[in-house]
């Protein structure tokens, strides 16, 4: 990740803005933002440039400029999270949505509204990104998650948490400790005698009838 200009660039393939200066709004009709990316320069495509070719590129002729798709923004984030220092924040912005990352795989904290153009499910409080690219993410810490983010590829999958229940149910059975109070899917479960539900996240009343509030209780499972 280097400054060029009033672009800060990684180099993937094609190069990726990870920041710009205000004055880079003078260069273009629109200052560009973090995953817009540079398709070509003097008119030829920059996908598989080298550095010095596109830096020859930019330095003596036009520009060309494509604007981010969801995946663009989480590879400029990628880049410049793992540029900068890890501070051990337990979640993180990746262009619109927000990823924690106490779990494997990582949960979707937040994810604003812009997000969920890309996908035909809104994502939701709770969800897993389980692959990029085809590649699974479960095992993954986040320097591998990033790493898997900042390639090429083009998709990003999420499930939704309640899909991802027997999941969710293992890693709360294999925890080492036994709290009292704990999530499970997208459930916030106190563990009384019935367990009680003490929160819920979006989406947690799919597939019920009737909504599930704080203080109705698991009263039997698979009969």
């Amino acid at each position: 990740v280097e400054w060029v200009g009033p672009l800060r660039l990684v180099w993937t393939q094609p190069p990726t803005v990870v920041d710009s200066l205000p004055q880079a709004g003078k260069m273009f009709f629109k200052r560009p933002s973090p995953g817009d990316t540079i398709r070509k320069v003097n008119g030829k495509p920059t996908y598989g440039m080298t550095r010095m070719e596109v830096l020859d590129g930019l330095r003596s002729g036009s520009i060309e400029m494509q604007k981010n798709d969801l995946r663009d923004q989480f590879r400029a984030a990628a880049a410049r999270l793992l540029a900068d220092p890890y501070l051990g924040a337990h979640s993180e912005w990746l262009g619109p949505v927000k990823l924690g990352w106490q779990t494997k795989p990582p949960w979707v904290f937040y994810a604003k509204p812009e997000a969920n153009k890309h996908y035909d499910v809104p994502l939701s409080p709770g969800d897993r990104l389980v692959e990029v690219d085809g590649q699974p993410t479960e095992h993954l810490d986040r320097r591998g998650v990033l790493e898997l983010l900042l390639g090429p590829g083009t998709t990003a999958t999420f499930c939704t948490a309640w899909d991802d229940r027997n999941g969710a149910v293992a890693e709360a059975h294999n925890s080492t400790h036994q709290p009292q109070i704990e999530w499970v899917g997208k459930f916030r479960l106190l563990w009384s005698k019935p367990p009680t539900v003490i929160q819920s996240l979006a989406g947690a009343n799919d597939g019920y009838q009737q909504p599930i509030v704080a203080g109705d209780v698991v009263v039997s499972v698979d009969g």
